[in-house]
């Protein structure tokens, strides 16, 4: 009886098909989670992208400058480069909180939460509406109240049962 297995000249590493001959080194990412759990921080703070517009027009040119060299310096895979913008846009992250308190600028608000949304709008959940006739100046800012996240959340009579049977359960997608 013939095998019906299929045979290969060379041997199948499931891992190599996968593994990229370029990956950055351990230490550009240790670097990047130090400034990206920094960066998390100060936006936590903040507000997400909302420091550099608190700055001058300079170092706001600067900060986003830097920015667009770590990615270069990323997807060209050069080491030494990225571990170099790391390390200035931590320090820039405390010349922006800076320059921003001088400025007469402060943290947002408690009641207010933010996060990056994947079509590159700002969700800010805020406790109550802040005013009837409020608007934001950014029309990339997305507000909903903590009423709306209820009313949303009400209607989900699915998700709200797999959470039920699930505690601790997250979505990941729709």
């Amino acid at each position: 009886m013939k095998s019906r297995s299929i045979k290969f000249d060379t041997p199948f590493r499931w891992h190599d098909k996968y593994r990229q001959t370029d990956e950055p080194s351990q230490a550009v990412q240790c670097a990047l989670q130090d400034y990206h759990r920094d960066l998390w921080e100060v936006e936590r703070i903040w507000g997400v992208d909302r420091l550099p517009a608190l700055v001058g027009v300079g170092t706001r040119k600067k900060w986003w400058a830097a920015v667009s060299a770590l990615y270069e310096a990323l997807r060209a895979n050069d080491e030494y480069r990225v571990l170099e913008l790391v390390q200035n846009l931590q320090k820039g992250l405390t010349m922006l909180v800076e320059e921003a308190e001088a400025a007469g600028y402060g943290p947002l608000d408690l009641d207010i939460w933010e996060a990056p949304m994947s079509d590159g709008k700002i969700l800010q959940i805020v406790r109550t509406f802040p005013a009837d006739t409020y608007q934001p100046r950014d029309t990339e800012i997305l507000i909903w109240t903590l009423e709306d996240v209820v009313k949303l959340i009400e209607a989900q009579t699915v998700i709200n049962h797999v959470k039920k049977q699930f505690p601790g359960a997250t979505i990941n997608k729709f």
